[in-house]
């Protein structure tokens, strides 16, 4: 276990990280592994690894409108929830050109969402 591994180890919440091929081998479920644009398959082997760890609730911040990262996002979403239908997942760009409004209540709705998926859950299932 290396220093960074033993530091977050003491975390309530901790799990391992994963390896770089586990993150590749669960983009490859989605994503041809020669997308190379924005975050390419970095972007989907991440969240789905997140959702096998127990994790369906993610909120992927894109800052000043990465058009990469938004293109990768867009393209691998409706792939992603077919694979994992838990998944509860926002990509919101965030940048000078983005409406507040429309942030917050985005961000509110996904929110809500999890919160009402979160009530639905068995408490013995749910790790604490």
């Amino acid at each position: 276990m290396d220093q960074a591994e033993a530091v977050l180890s003491k975390f309530k919440y901790y799990h391992r990280s994963h390896s770089i091929r586990h993150i590749a081998e669960t983009a490859s479920e989605i994503i041809e592994l020669t997308n190379h644009y924005g975050e390419g398959w970095l972007i989907p082997g991440e969240i789905g690894s997140l959702v096998q760890d127990g994790v369906p609730n993610i909120l992927c911040l894109q800052p000043f409108g990465c058009i990469a990262n938004h293109v990768v996002a867009k393209g691998v979403e409706k792939r992603m929830k077919e694979r994992y239908p838990e998944l509860n997942i926002l990509f919101l760009d965030s940048d000078a050109g983005t409406s507040e409004v429309n942030f917050h209540n985005r961000l509110y709705f996904f929110a809500n969402h999890a919160k009402e998926a979160n009530k639905n859950l068995n408490p013995a299932t749910v790790k604490s």
